[in-house]
């Protein structure tokens, strides 16, 4: 009984907690800059999306999205430091993870946020660098690509697809 009456205060509680812990992984690129590590990625972004994945692939209906894969094509011609997130609109659909991007065309795992849910038949993804706290949308390497999971009934239970 009284675990209930705690429950709404324990979630805003995780809630807080994990907006402090991005916050800090996010306020981290900066410090590490400072410890010589390489700065962080700067406008204008010379990054381009080239394959965007999530695992597992299919997702089920009513399961959630384990990790993204995202592969970057870099024209920075030294490593810089950066915050990637995958989006769907403005609903992320990861968490933020700050990450060391390195020239030329790499991979990077990140963790689904375990809140998002498909909403819709056609769900189309974006990804994003974010560095000062400024969410900048990162252009696919193919202007016409565009990474869109599509619903698929067969076989049941249906779910969703990138590929």
């Amino acid at each position: 009984m009284i675990s209930e009456l705690w429950r709404p205060t324990m979630v805003r509680a995780k809630r807080i907690l994990a907006m402090a812990i991005i916050g800090a992984m996010c306020e981290s690129i900066l410090s590490f800059a400072a410890l010589g590590a390489p700065p962080a990625c700067a406008p204008p972004y010379r990054l381009w999306i080239t394959d965007l994945g999530m695992i597992p692939d299919p997702v089920y209906q009513g399961r959630p999205i384990q990790q993204w894969k995202v592969t970057l094509e870099s024209g920075y011609s030294t490593d810089c430091l950066s915050a990637l997130e995958v989006l769907e609109g403005d609903q992320s659909a990861s968490t933020q993870v700050p990450y060391q991007i390195t020239p030329g065309r790499a991979h990077y795992t990140l963790q689904a946020d375990r809140r998002y849910q498909f909403r819709a038949q056609d769900v189309c993804f974006q990804v994003a660098v974010n560095v000062q706290n400024t969410r900048t949308l990162i252009a696919p390497l193919d202007p016409q690509k565009r990474f869109c999971a599509r619903y698929r009934p067969q076989p049941p239970p249906g779910g969703w697809s990138l590929k």
